[in-house]
């Protein structure tokens, strides 16, 4: 007995329809069509120079992958765009990374990309009087909100036996800082690189405290969305190669890449080799010493009511991309 031919027609519709959304599916996981926004702010970095170098570009396009810079002022508001999902990268130091914990934030931390013991400070006019942390005492000091430098004045302070509302905090982006620090109108700058050797070498400053003064690391961290990936683990890894391609590369080619951040940070070339040499560029796991040293950050950020919501920072760090992607590394 012969098949009805609408039957027929059907069964042949429903294969052609399975075959085309299995073709969707190669096609999504392979990148096709695919634009990966990365946020970034201008700095000494990993992903900044792998941005200037076009070391993703290179790792995505095989993959058929576009790539779009997103540029930041501040860690905070590269959070912010990750939560609204206009990012799917993003590079900042430790304290906007519990910030966005404690908020509830979805993200994971995929690798350390710097211990951060030389480039946050907290800095003072040529001519300040100010010679130790109790002195800061109903003193104007400027900082970004929710900034790695934000967590160095509150340990700074507690290591000093003060509390935040012994200061006044002025809550001012770097760009706002920068003129309010030297017209006077702030007594001290909780600030990072490039801006540590930009100010000292064009206005004097000086460094009051580090976090290598206070023994207190303020690591790097490379984080994705939890979203994109688990819907894209692979460009993870292709990414973290990516930042490998980049540390690598400096670490081979130090004065051309002096030259290099010179250039786009529109930078004297002395300025650039002192943040150079106070940056240790790296891509690597999270190591149980810099969990634990994450953790104390949050809890005392918690303690003296930085954040709302006491963290368990292990929570969000995920080192399986990054082993993955040098192991592979090591194989090809």
């Amino acid at each position: 007995m012969k098949p009805n031919k609408w039957i027929v027609l059907l069964l042949s519709l429903l294969v052609v329809a399975s075959l085309a959304g299995c073709g969707t599916k190669t096609s999504n996981t392979d990148g096709q069509n695919l634009t990966v926004n990365i946020g970034y702010i201008k700095n000494v970095a990993p992903s900044y120079l792998a941005k200037e170098k076009g070391f993703v570009e290179k790792q995505f396009a095989a993959k058929g992958a576009k790539v779009n810079w997103v540029e930041f002022q501040t860690g905070p508001e590269e959070f912010e765009a990750l939560s609204a999902n206009h990012i799917d990268f993003l590079a900042c130091g430790n304290t906007p990374v519990i910030v966005a914990q404690a908020a509830g934030i979805d993200f994971k931390i995929i690798s350390l990309y710097s211990s951060g013991l030389k480039n946050n400070v907290l800095l003072l006019p040529k001519d300040s009087p100010i010679k130790s942390i109790q002195e800061l005492k109903d003193k104007k000091i400027a900082v970004a909100k929710g900034s790695t430098s934000y967590n160095l004045i509150y340990r700074a302070l507690d290591q000093a036996g003060l509390q935040p509302s012994d200061v006044k905090l002025i809550q001012l982006a770097p760009s706002e800082a920068k003129p309010a620090f030297e017209n006077g109108t702030v007594d001290a700058w909780g600030i990072w690189e490039p801006f540590i050797s930009t100010e000292q070498a064009t206005v004097g400053a000086k460094i009051l405290v580090s976090g290598e003064d206070l023994k207190m690391p303020s690591p790097n961290f490379t984080v994705a969305s939890t979203k994109f990936a688990k819907e894209h683990p692979e460009f993870v890894e292709l990414y973290l190669k990516a930042l490998d391609e980049a540390v690598a590369w400096q670490t081979q080619n130090q004065n051309e890449a002096v030259d290099l951040y010179a250039q786009v940070l529109k930078l004297d070339k002395a300025i650039v080799a002192n943040i150079v040499k106070n940056t240790d560029f790296r891509n690597d796991p999270v190591s149980d010493d810099y969990i634990k040293e994450h953790q104390k950050t949050a809890d005392t950020l918690y303690d003296l009511g930085g954040v709302k919501n006491k963290v368990e920072v292990a929570k969000v760090i995920d080192n399986t991309f990054i082993t993955r992607a040098k192991q592979e590394t090591k194989t090809n």
